[in-house]
């Protein structure tokens, strides 16, 4: 498979589970140009970490035991959500340091606090 047909299934296969985020043209921050922005922060996890968790969830069989995710914040957190709206148990090791089980409602089954 084509990688535009990979990008465009999983495209495909995420929609139900993400939000659709806007582009943002600004003229702004004294530059001679524009910037797009892809205002990833208006998904349910405040970024675009939910994308990668709920394809790899979708993309094949997940263990029956569940999911376990090794991140300090974003990446926890995406998994963790995905997990929960999936139907699956999780796991999260994460630095007590992190803040990122703040970003979301989203519980996994256990966290683990971390030096």
């Amino acid at each position: 498979m084509s990688w535009k047909a990979q990008i465009s299934a999983a495209a495909t296969r995420i929609a139900p589970y993400v939000q659709r985020t806007p582009v943002m043209l600004t003229e702004g921050f004294g530059l001679s140009y524009s910037i797009e922005m892809k205002l990833e922060q208006l998904q349910h996890t405040g970024t675009f970490k939910a994308r990668g968790a709920f394809n790899t969830l979708l993309s094949g069989p997940v263990p029956q035991a569940g999911i376990v995710a090794a991140s300090g914040g974003n990446h926890g957190a995406a998994v963790a959500f995905a997990a929960q709206k999936l139907g699956h148990s999780a796991i999260w090791w994460k630095s007590r340091r992190s803040r990122g089980l703040r970003r979301t409602k989203a519980r996994p089954q256990r966290t683990y606090l971390c030096a």
